[in-house]
């Protein structure tokens, strides 16, 4: 007798901070939709204060649905303390 288990489907959350390189962060989001079309996935950006020409090219990722929420700090507080409010995030949202 052979029995089916069940299929587990995980999300991943990626969490990706940035500060002042959206031509870097262009290029991360489109490698992970296109390498990621089978997987179950949300994308979290955390603007680190970036400059004006990032901050826009974050909103337009938002508005476009290329990525599920839009984190920003006021002033750069850096890569450890960006990586931990989208795990906070992550947390607060289940």
């Amino acid at each position: 007798m052979k029995f089916a288990l069940p299929r587990i489907l995980l999300k991943f959350s990626i969490i990706i901070p940035v500060y002042n390189n959206f031509e870097l962060l262009q290029n991360c989001v489109e490698s992970v939709i296109k390498n990621s079309k089978k997987t179950n996935y949300e994308i979290i950006i955390i603007d680190d204060g970036s400059d004006i020409e990032t901050k826009s090219f974050c909103e337009e990722l938002f508005k476009q649905k290329k990525i599920d929420k839009l984190l920003r700090n006021s002033i750069s507080k850096g890569f450890s303390i960006s990586c931990n409010l989208g795990i906070k995030e992550i947390n607060n949202s289940d």
